[in-house]
């Protein structure tokens, strides 16, 4: 004859296991998860949040875009695409900017327009009035062929932008991604 005390113990150890292999079930999803998330940003895409007016009218002050980071595994990007890249000034600043031209090409600023291959470059992003300057690495009627290995990139708001007119062309080792799609502010949501 079977003790109430021995049904007793048999239903808590029966719930004791199914406790400990739900516990350990549920900590495996979540360990599957963050390792997704980890791997999902680190590799795939990144939210980046666009600080300063050098990219005006296209991206503004506090707008947060998502990066695409699948084409920093092909080294290749093209004319016309926004771009995140580590700076290495003194702060190790991460910079928005677009690529205006690749490897071997040529880019000259003359009449306060930009040039690639002796062809005026068709910038319908830039404000009506946008006048593109020199710089201190770039001055006017200088042609310049972009190196192997790097990009030549300006910010939308030629008068108020640190790029390659100034600093030289980036590396393209040093380029995070793409902006691929701007999600705030809501209103303003938009591919690229």
């Amino acid at each position: 004859m079977e003790h109430q005390g021995d049904k007793k113990s048999i239903i808590n150890d029966n719930d004791k296991r199914s406790f400990l292999k739900i516990i350990r079930e549920y900590s495996i999803l979540v360990l599957i998860c963050i390792i997704s998330a980890v791997l999902l940003k680190t590799f795939v895409i990144e939210r980046a949040d666009v600080i300063g007016s050098s990219m005006r009218p296209t991206l503004h002050n506090r707008d947060v875009v998502l990066v695409e980071k699948l084409s920093c595994i092909l080294d290749k990007y093209k004319t016309g695409e926004i771009v995140i890249f580590n700076s290495h000034d003194e702060n190790n600043e991460i910079y928005i900017k677009r690529v205006i031209a690749g490897s071997g090409e040529t880019v000259e600023i003359k009449n306060n327009k930009v040039y690639v291959n002796d062809k005026k470059l068709n910038e319908g992003y830039l404000s009506k009035d946008t006048v593109t300057g020199e710089g201190d690495f770039l001055a006017n009627n200088q042609k310049y062929t972009v190196p192997k290995g790097y990009v030549f990139v300006m910010g939308d708001n030629r008068g108020n932008s640190l790029d390659s007119r100034i600093i030289g062309p980036v590396k393209i080792k040093d380029i995070e991604g793409h902006v691929i799609l701007r999600v705030f502010p809501l209103k303003s949501l938009r591919t690229f």
